[in-house]
């Protein structure tokens, strides 16, 4: 036994939206400061270039591992942290990336130094380092316990999954999904052949919309919306879920509003989770979302300290107010050197280990040392979303369980099951012209999907009462009065607590 971890098998963690926060550690020293920080989970990047610098058969050296024949380099430091947080009950994120020279197409156009985000052209050699680690760190391993796999880095965009195009080099955005459906299929197989439970994800950038569509521009970009459907006709049975990073639309700047389309941000990070419900209604497994890179400057002239405090606190309340994800990954918990001099300071501390106010937000925010108590950032409202009527001077009302930008009044405030519950219906709010407003329809009658905002019961129970949507001269908003005032009743929406 090393670090209290018991050499076997383990369950896979128990997640629920208390367990949503998680962390790049960037190896802090400290654990015990993390943990009572009440950490449920990290990310690990597994970089293949580090575990198969040369590809090498039979004769493994010490400290390799031989896995279908191939030896592959352990890191101890990866191998020390895996163990210790799988033995403390955490879940433990793999971003699997860094295609090593030996596995890379002849013709990547990447730059220098940045030739590892080239894509493979040994999709085999790919599958076979996931397989073995889904296999080193399995149930049964005693190495620790990698829950959810996450194939190569932002896959969306040319730089960073570079398929022998850009900088002059249109690219073909057939070749370059096709590519990775390939990578994905195989390693998908070989993972799950060795923990069927694991989860499988792809990667993607903010660029959501169609208009990111530019295969031909000199740093090329696909949508999300495009990537995901080629994902999804190309997996046949496989379950595939989607990694996310919902930056700011520039990284250097603080602040996102409901507003930020054609980019998903923490701003509308609902329209990600509606779309995913409309376009795949009958996959709740692709439903999932998992945050697994984001972080917010602050180093002036764009950003700040404070700024960056209350974007952390404001995206953890979003998060939880949007059913369906599961995960968020910060990005980072100590500033990078590179990033700093490119004019980036995402860390919540900083180079010398100095807390900014940002730390103190996300430490604080679910509770210590293991207690639930002192909640803020919207772990206060949990097992609840709050949904509030929202009007505006300027723009059509709206109804929402996420934060509205400024200008808006809020008014009354229900509270619904962020998770699902027997004799329970989803509700979800849709865009109405520059408002928004709720419905039990996941299509949302042809308008944009806005997101899932929690489950209303069926049935009336203690301290509920009905919910309408109404039409008004104002817009749509929701009423416990089925006569809805001086408007119209449009739909029954089911039974809510009202909020005190």
């Amino acid at each position: 036994m090393e670090h209290g971890y018991p050499a076997t098998a383990l369950p896979y963690p128990q997640r629920s939206p208390f367990t949503i926060k998680s962390i790049n550690t960037d190896h802090w020293p400290d654990n015990n400061e993390l943990l009572r920080a009440n950490l449920e989970g990290v990310v690990i990047n597994l970089v293949w270039s580090n575990w198969e610098a040369q590809q090498r058969r039979e004769h493994c050296l010490a400290g390799q591992q031989k896995y279908d024949g191939y030896c592959y380099q352990i890191s101890p430091v990866f191998d020390r942290e895996i163990r210790y947080w799988s033995g403390q009950g955490k879940n433990v994120t793999g971003v699997i990336w860094g295609v090593p020279q030996w596995a890379r197409r002849d013709d990547c156009t990447g730059q220098p130094g940045r030739e590892i985000f080239c894509s493979s052209s040994n999709i085999a050699a790919f599958a076979r380092f996931t397989g073995m680690l889904a296999k080193r760190y399995g149930n049964a391993s005693g190495n620790g316990l990698i829950n959810d796999f996450v194939l190569h880095n932002e896959v969306n965009m040319n730089e960073w999954y570079n398929h022998s195009c850009g900088g002059g080099v249109a690219c073909n955005a057939e070749l370059w999904m096709d590519n990775y459906l390939a990578n994905f299929n195989a390693a998908y197989d070989r993972i799950t052949s060795e923990n069927p439970t694991a989860k499988i994800f792809a990667p993607f950038a903010h660029q959501f919309h169609e208009v990111f569509d530019t295969p031909a521009a000199s740093r090329p970009l696909l949508s999300v919306k495009t990537f995901i459907r080629h994902l999804n006709a190309g997996t046949g049975d496989r379950i595939w879920r989607i990694a996310y990073h919902p930056y700011n639309k520039s990284l250097f700047e603080t602040g996102f509003t409901i507003d930020d389309l054609p980019h998903v941000t923490f701003g509308n990070i609902g329209v990600l989770a509606g779309w995913l419900r409309a376009e795949f209604p009958l996959q709740p497994e692709s439903w999932e979302i998992y945050l697994t890179e984001s972080g917010y400057n602050s180093l002036p002239p764009q950003g700040s300290e404070p700024a960056q405090a209350a974007d952390l606190c404001q995206s953890l309340y979003n998060a939880l107010a949007t059913p369906g994800i599961e995960n968020y990954i910060y990005h980072r918990l100590q500033d990078h050197p590179a990033e700093t001099a490119a004019g980036i300071a995402l860390g919540l501390r900083d180079h010398n280990g100095r807390a900014k106010p940002a730390w103190f937000v996300w430490a604080n925010s679910n509770g210590r040392n293991g207690n639930r108590s002192n909640l803020a950032c919207g772990f206060e409202n949990l097992p609840f979303t709050r949904v509030s009527n929202y009007r505006h001077t300027n723009r059509n009302s709206r109804v929402s369980s996420r934060i509205v930008r400024s200008g808006y009044q809020q008014g009354q405030t229900w509270l619904l099951n962020r998770n699902h519950l027997p004799q329970a219906t989803m509700l979800y709010e849709c865009q109405l012209g520059s408002g928004s407003y709720l419905t039990r329809d996941m299509f949302c009658h042809g308008n944009r999907p806005l997101g899932p905002v929690g489950y209303s019961r069926l049935h009336k129970e203690t301290n509920s009462e009905p919910l309408y949507s109404c039409e008004l001269s104002f817009g749509r908003m929701v009423s416990n009065d089925e006569t809805c005032g001086d408007g119209r009743a449009l739909e029954f929406l089911g039974y809510a607590r009202p909020a005190h």
